[in-house]
């Protein structure tokens, strides 16, 4: 991995995140934090989306962590959902970021 953590570390900071996620289960940025080593270690895609949701729901006003969702969707193939994260109801982008990431998931479908 280009960051220079290994797979072990990535483990050992996943853990390490849910042990401060149970102890503090409305934090945010831990629950981010969480999604952010899971999604990275094959197997976690799932957890990864979960606590991506929690975070989003715990803090909706941060654009930040609704493009991150977005994306996790965009991963999965499911622009339906993506879409629920990146576009207003007036169908325009929440963001800047938003709207990168919409040009190519429009392209590829």
């Amino acid at each position: 991995m280009g960051d220079g953590l290994g797979q072990g570390d990535l483990e050992a900071a996943l853990a390490a995140y849910r042990r401060a996620a149970a102890k503090d289960p409305n934090s945010a940025f831990l629950h981010l934090a969480l999604s952010q080593a899971a999604v990275r270690l094959d197997g976690h895609f799932e957890e990864a989306l979960e606590h991506a949701l929690i975070a989003q729901r715990l803090d909706p006003a941060d654009d930040q962590t609704r493009v991150y969702v977005g994306s996790l969707y965009r991963l999965q193939g499911n622009l339906a959902e993506a879409e629920k994260y990146l576009v207003r109801e007036d169908k325009t982008p929440f963001s800047v970021d938003a709207a990168l990431l919409l040009g190519p998931m429009y392209l590829e479908a």
